[in-house]
């Protein structure tokens, strides 16, 4: 399914279309820092699955959740801009990555009760939408990039007196744009679905009336290591929803995502 092009907002994929009929790995310093320390109306994160700080989110396996945001002063912020080395007082960001190989990204964070010590070995080449910018004429851009679609996850996560030992499957993205969401952002949905040899990354963003109520949509679709599917061009079908009194929202429990009239995936909750 092709659509009409909104003049208003540019995706930044290579095409033909909504699309990118080339995929090239990322290249280190993409996962760099982008923007300026300090500078006015402009945000940049990297996210591991304004104002410097560090965001620890913690789900228990009964289900409840701890989230905490530490703010840092700007002095205490440190970024390169040829790879991921981050730093915000004593937590860290930083990568390894040999030439042919894919990157293994190291993490510390302790914060008062809260702390985690984690390696991601990345199984999947980093990807990108197109350019991974979607530009919103004069109102500003937002980027988006991928450097580690699925890896595995090793090390230890501290709460209070107890250590445990954890392993499993991470995800890594990096965000960065000079303008605040609500301007021209009304929601966005994302996520991932991994199997033994397939690993699909999604988002789905719902731009209010300043862009015609423009949606951006993107999907990628690995085969073991290798990115085969970049696009754009596909149906993004919400079903079954369901009003959450602790967000004051409503979420659709059910998602369908349709390329080329297919089925491809039905992630549910």
């Amino acid at each position: 399914m092709v659509e009409d092009k909104n003049m208003m907002v540019n995706e930044g994929w290579t095409g033909p279309g909504r699309y990118d009929a080339t995929i090239t790995p990322l290249k280190p310093e993409e996962d760099g820092l982008h923007t300026g320390v300090g500078l006015r109306g402009k945000y940049e994160w990297w996210g591991m699955g304004g104002k410097p700080g560090v965001e620890i989110v913690l789900h228990r396996p009964d289900g409840t959740k701890i989230q905490k945001f530490v703010p840092y002063k700007k002095s205490d912020f440190t970024a390169a801009r040829d790879k991921a080395d981050v730093r915000i007082g004593g937590n860290y960001l930083r990568v390894e990555q040999l030439d042919g190989q894919l990157p293994r990204y190291e993490i510390y964070i302790k914060e008062k009760d809260l702390g985690c010590h984690l390696t991601y070995t990345a199984e999947v080449n980093g990807w990108k939408p197109g350019s991974g910018i979607s530009q919103f004429g004069h109102m500003g851009y937002f980027a988006w990039i991928v450097p580690c679609p699925k890896a595995r996850v090793e090390g230890t996560v501290t709460e209070g007196d107890r250590t445990l030992q954890v392993k499993g499957t991470g995800y890594h993205d990096h965000n960065w744009l000079n303008f605040q969401f609500p301007m021209i952002i009304n929601y966005w949905m994302w996520g991932r679905i991994y199997s033994d040899h397939y690993t699909v990354c999604y988002a789905f963003i719902q731009c209010n009336n300043k862009v015609d109520n423009h949606a951006v949509k993107v999907l990628m679709l690995a085969d073991g290591r290798n990115v085969t599917l970049s696009t754009g061009e596909f149906e993004f079908i919400k079903h079954d929803f369901e009003y959450n009194d602790r967000a004051k929202y409503k979420y659709p429990r059910e998602l369908i995502l349709t390329l080329h009239e297919i089925v491809m995936f039905k992630p549910s909750e």
